[in-house]
């Protein structure tokens, strides 16, 4: 009996071992981590966006569930969650996705000021923001009113191999994404991030649903979306580009996440092809079609009822993919006056050779308004 259990020992000792390396793997797929700002950073400063790097050093992709922060303001408060897939490292420009940033999630809270205290809110619940293995993000939090930190040195927070990273060329604080830009630095983000790890795939993959806006000016950055995909590890993503709902497909490169940002010059068709490399099966979406709007060809256009344009908004609003030349626009006489307010924004390819010139031959604009802003 001694002799048998000597022999038996090694295989015991090898099961054992197996059954513990699959414990270990079953419970990292199933793992929850938090981290939080709160203890180290103080509330004594702050105003809109607030940035920072997450760094996912496992070899599984995670999903950030929960986000939690400070407000000063009270009332109804807009929250945006932006990223991108390239870290920060310098001064972020405008959060916006002209600046390859992608806008995650939005909404509104209500306000609970907290100008003292690190005590957070729920900022964004039930998300299901994917942060790929082995790969580092750049993250914008934006609240009205948000409140920060005044930090001098580098720190990072870290849980389960997840870190925040935050400090000089990172933690950018102020602005507001597609306005100004954060340029105070560096200002900590106060608050809290829940995030699971994801099992393995299995089986055939659902690709979910592929979302791109309709129309898109020649060279102007967007996004590529993906929701109701099956996410986990083993999940591989492909972004496809082609001339028909049907294509031919060519592989976008490097567009291999969940959320892409791209630009195009035509008319292009995009799906998205989701592999599950566990089972070797895959799934591709329906495909989306997306627009490219020209440019204002150059050219003599009249503003009237009877004109190209029948006021000067339209007429500004045909400028917004820029010009292809030197462009003006005639108001036709007797066809004011216009009650209106515009705002010309920088135009796509206008210079001192492509001017715009509106000629407005006698007629008024004008604009009543009962707010500040003008």
């Amino acid at each position: 009996m001694k002799k048998l259990y000597k022999l038996l020992n090694p295989y015991l000792f090898g099961f054992v071992a197996l059954l513990g390396l699959q414990t270990m793997l079953y419970n990292n797929a199933k793992a929850q981590g938090v981290i939080t700002t709160t203890s180290s950073f103080l509330n004594n400063n702050g105003s809109g966006t607030v940035t920072f790097n997450l760094q996912n050093t496992t070899t599984s992709p995670i999903a950030i569930t929960d986000i939690a922060g400070l407000t000063g303001s009270s009332g109804s408060v807009g929250v945006e969650l932006w990223y991108n897939t390239t870290p920060i490292n310098g001064t972020p420009g405008v959060i916006s996705t002209a600046n390859g940033w992608i806008q995650e999630a939005a909404g509104t809270i209500t306000g609970i000021p907290n100008t003292t205290t690190t005590a957070t809110q729920p900022f964004f619940t039930g998300l299901n923001f994917i942060i790929p293995a082995n790969t580092t993000y750049g993250i914008a939090v934006y609240a009205a009113g948000q409140r920060y930190f005044t930090m001098t040195t580098a720190e990072t927070f870290s849980d389960l191999g997840i870190n925040l990273i935050a400090g000089p060329n990172v933690s950018y604080g102020g602005g507001a994404p597609n306005g100004a830009a954060p340029t105070n630095t560096p200002r900590g983000w106060i608050g809290t991030i829940n995030f699971a790890f994801l099992a393995p795939c299995s089986g055939a993959p659902t690709s979910g649903v592929a979302s791109a806006p309709t129309n898109v000016c020649a060279n102007q950055q967007f996004n590529l979306s993906l929701s109701g995909q099956t996410v986990g590890t083993g999940v591989n993503y492909q972004w496809l580009s082609g001339p028909s709902p049907t294509g031919p497909w060519t592989p976008i490169t490097g567009a291999t996440t969940p959320n892409e940002t791209i630009s195009q010059t035509i008319d292009t068709y995009y799906a998205c092809e989701v592999l599950c490399t566990n089972s070797s099966l895959a799934d591709t979406t329906a495909a989306v079609f997306v627009q490219t709007s020209p440019n204002l060809p150059a050219g003599t256009y009249t503003i009237g009822a009877t004109g190209n344009y029948p006021n000067f908004t339209a007429a500004v609003a045909a400028m917004s993919c820029g010009i292809a030349g030197p462009v003006v626009f005639n108001v036709l006489p007797g066809s004011g006056p216009y009650n209106e307010q515009i705002t010309i924004p920088q135009i796509i390819n206008s210079s001192a050779t492509n001017t715009i010139t509106f000629n407005g031959n006698g007629e008024t604009i004008t604009s009543t308004t009962t707010t500040s802003a003008r």
